[in-house]
């Protein structure tokens, strides 16, 4: 009975071999000409928007709002070196609030954990907001004024930015809706920017020692009722998230942590990463 041929001789395998970087260069291609359109679709966003936003400042609602108080933490991975410092620097071009800003490296432990330990030395009392924040998020320069306006003038306690059309995201629920300052939402994603009003500190902190970080949102979401506690998204402060989700780190590691969390909290797991958020849109002229 003859040898089957090496891999090395059958031309499948070689033409497989040549295929195999014609697919990535073709793949890149089209997703290369997705985000054309994506950029687009973000630039008619902004200027649909702009108009909104300014009237927004001009407005004697905007400038009543007390000036807050915000601690800002966030982790630096060491993908994107210097990536904090640049986040910083953006939130920090505010006319009215005041920022203290807390970082450190991830230090091979989970992001809630080395978030508890950014907060462990403030008296969390002095504060107004607790940021979490990412590494991978471009933010517009007027972030910080506009997203507080937003959150204050509609009465979130847990809030996070939209994501802009070029941008990886991974709940519906959070992307920008067109010509929208902000929507009311029953959840809030655990990432990549999440704000935290002073009424849900003593709920929220200390974050529960998760290394994947996936699963708080969604306790949230089932008890904010319970805590009073109203949430939304800030269309008028999108961000871009420039990171794949899940692409550094073990997906099904990740939802079954989650899944033992929500179980250990009397929520049934079983399709709670895919259930379908509420979504009730609000606007302020």
């Amino acid at each position: 009975m003859p040898c089957m041929p090496r891999p090395d001789n059958n031309m499948w395998w070689r033409m497989k071999a040549l295929i195999r970087p014609v697919r990535r260069f073709l793949n890149a291609k089209v997703e290369a000409f997705q985000d054309v359109g994506r950029r687009a679709t973000d630039r008619e966003d902004d200027r649909v928007l702009a108009p909104k936003i300014e009237r927004l400042k001009a407005s004697a609602a905007y400038n009543a709002i007390p000036k807050q108080r915000i601690l800002v933490a966030g982790v630096q991975t060491v993908r994107r070196p210097g990536s904090i410092d640049r986040i910083f620097a953006t939130m920090s071009k505010t006319e009215k609030h005041e920022l203290v800003l807390a970082a450190k490296d991830v230090g091979g432990i989970g992001k809630l954990d080395n978030i508890n330990l950014l907060l462990a030395p403030h008296d969390l009392n002095t504060f107004d907001w607790v940021w979490m924040i990412d590494d991978d998020v471009e933010l517009p320069d007027d972030f910080t004024d506009v997203f507080i306006a937003m959150c204050t003038l509609q009465d979130y306690q847990i809030a996070g930015p939209a994501h802009r059309t070029w941008s990886y995201s991974s709940h519906d629920v959070t992307q920008r809706r067109t010509g929208l300052l902000a929507h009311r939402t029953n959840f809030v994603e655990v990432g990549p920017i999440t704000a935290f009003h002073k009424k849900t500190f003593d709920m929220v902190f200390p974050l529960p020692s998760l290394r994947y970080g996936w699963g708080p949102d969604i306790y949230w979401s089932r008890t904010m009722e319970a805590n009073g506690w109203r949430m939304g998204i800030v269309d008028a402060a999108a961000l871009r998230h420039t990171g794949p989700v899940a692409a550094t780190y073990d997906w099904q590691a990740a939802t079954a942590e989650c899944e033992a969390y929500l179980a250990e909290k009397g929520i049934e797991p079983k399709g709670a990463l895919q259930q379908q958020m509420f979504d009730t849109v609000s606007e302020v002229e």
